[in-house]
């Protein structure tokens, strides 16, 4: 037998250790988030990647448009079928 055992902790107190370590990680990134977002270059970059991915999806829908089944095809045509 080992003399120096560490106590093991009671599963209660070690998901309320687990939640307050979560807690404090959660806030952190929080501020460290509110932080970069008072930044004015931070906040310029971040509408500007915002921008980017809105064209690029726009532009990838223009170059490859929805790929519709040959059933419902027929819905979508201006003449009628014979």
């Amino acid at each position: 037998m080992p003399t120096d055992t560490k106590k093991q902790r009671s599963p209660p107190a070690k998901a309320e250790a687990i939640r307050t370590q979560l807690a404090k990680r959660r806030t952190q990134a929080q501020s460290t988030k509110r932080q970069q977002l008072q930044d004015p270059s931070t906040r310029k970059e971040e509408a500007k990647r915002r921008l980017k991915a809105t064209v690029d999806h726009r532009y990838q829908q223009q170059r490859h448009p929805p790929i519709v089944s040959q059933r419902s095809a027929g819905r979508y045509t201006s003449f009628k079928r014979k």
